[in-house]
């Protein structure tokens, strides 16, 4: 059995703690699945406002939430940025008035960050992101430039849009990682991901395992796909169609639209989405914890919210009628948890890792690829 986590969460704008006024905390980062685009994080904080304590708070206040740890007091945190503060003020003596502190993370402030005829040379994915907006983000956020990228994106002169916008065009055309933690945005390429695809994660239905509470196995659904049409900034477009899934279960198509720089690599990028996605039983899990229920809801958190972050896990499994556990290799997509004195809830989102370790040749962790066999031309 496990006991509640010990959250601090602190104004640094106005170096306030304000754990004793937070009556529940609700919490989101990252996508429900490798599918999705990556959307703003959001903290949601009700705190006691009997006298008038939400007047501490304002648009672009910086919000920290942070695991306490007596030995790394400092290591294992998400900044936020106050974005509204809504009241629900009681009548009478007022004794149950709340406030409720609504705030985004970088990605979300970049959402409304928009730049004009921004100047991007063609460059590798991340490294195009990096070098053109990292004087766009909010003071002392970070979007380090440890990787490049593996995918080239197109040259745009004049790029007019949002910060945000444009970081997911170039994410959806690398296909690796986005993670927000701390106060950074961490872009991963594709072929770096599997170095970082180790982990002592382990969650299961018991010991020894980090035990969930629930465990939701779901097929891909609305996802599935087996003809893609990609859409570039500077090439016509280009489709790819996996005949053998069209012909077991009629056609069933989509758009994306990518930065891919020319047509062999928007051609690998329409491929890529119908290999991956062109089997309708392929699963992705969403898997439940508690603080009440299993001591090691602290280490998950630490790993992920730590600089360089733990994104892999191993899940364990039974079907229903067999003994035995089923084993998948899975990366972090995102995860919420609803935070209340007594308890913390946590929801993981979770795909197996194969979504974008086939990228990866040579690789202990995800195999060696035949390229007589596979092969895209990115």
């Amino acid at each position: 059995m496990g006991t509640q986590l010990d959250w601090s969460f602190i104004n640094v704008t106005t170096s306030t703690l304000f754990k004793s006024k937070v009556q529940n905390c609700s919490y989101t980062t990252g996508r429900p699945s490798a599918i999705d685009q990556w959307n703003p994080g959001q903290l949601s904080i009700t705190i006691t406002n009997t006298s008038d304590e939400a007047a501490g708070f304002t648009i672009n206040d910086k919000i920290r939430i942070r695991l306490e740890q007596q030995d790394f007091p400092n290591d294992y945190y998400h900044t936020f940025y106050v974005q509204e503060v809504s009241f629900n003020d009681q009548p009478g003596n007022q004794n149950g008035s709340t406030a409720t502190i609504i705030c985004t993370d970088v990605l979300g402030r970049l959402g409304r960050t928009n730049v004009f005829t921004k100047n991007m040379p063609q460059a590798k994915t991340i490294t195009q992101l990096t070098t053109a907006f990292s004087s766009d983000l909010p003071a002392n956020a970070t979007m380090p430039a440890t990787y490049t990228g593996t995918s080239t994106a197109s040259v745009n002169a004049s790029y007019t849009g949002t910060v945000a916008n444009r970081i997911n065009l170039n994410m959806v055309t690398e296909q690796g990682i986005l993670w927000q933690n701390q106060t950074q945005i961490l872009l991963i390429g594709r072929d770096d991901i599997a170095a970082l695809a180790t982990s002592t994660i382990s969650l299961g239905p018991e010991s020894p395992y980090y035990t969930y509470t629930n465990i939701k196995r779901i097929a891909l659904g609305t996802d599935f796909l087996n003809s893609c049409t990609v859409s570039t900034e500077v090439t016509a477009a280009v489709n790819s169609t996996d005949a053998t899934s069209v012909s077991t279960y009629g056609t069933y198509g989509g758009t994306l639209s990518t930065v891919d720089y020319d047509l062999t690599q928007a051609t690998g990028s329409a491929a890529w989405q119908v290999f991956s996605r062109s089997d309708p039983t392929s699963i992705v899990f969403s898997i439940d914890m508690t603080s009440a229920n299993s001591s090691n809801c602290a280490d998950v958190i630490k790993r992920l919210w730590k600089a360089s972050p733990e994104l892999f896990c191993f899940v364990f499994y039974r079907k229903p009628g067999s003994p035995n556990l089923i084993q998948y290799l899975c990366q972090f997509q995102g995860f919420s948890m609803y935070i209340t004195p007594a308890l913390t809830t946590f929801t993981f989102s979770l795909a197996p890792a194969s979504f974008t370790g086939v990228f990866t040749l040579n690789s202990n962790v995800f195999g060696i690829l035949d390229q007589n066999i596979l092969s895209f031309s990115w």
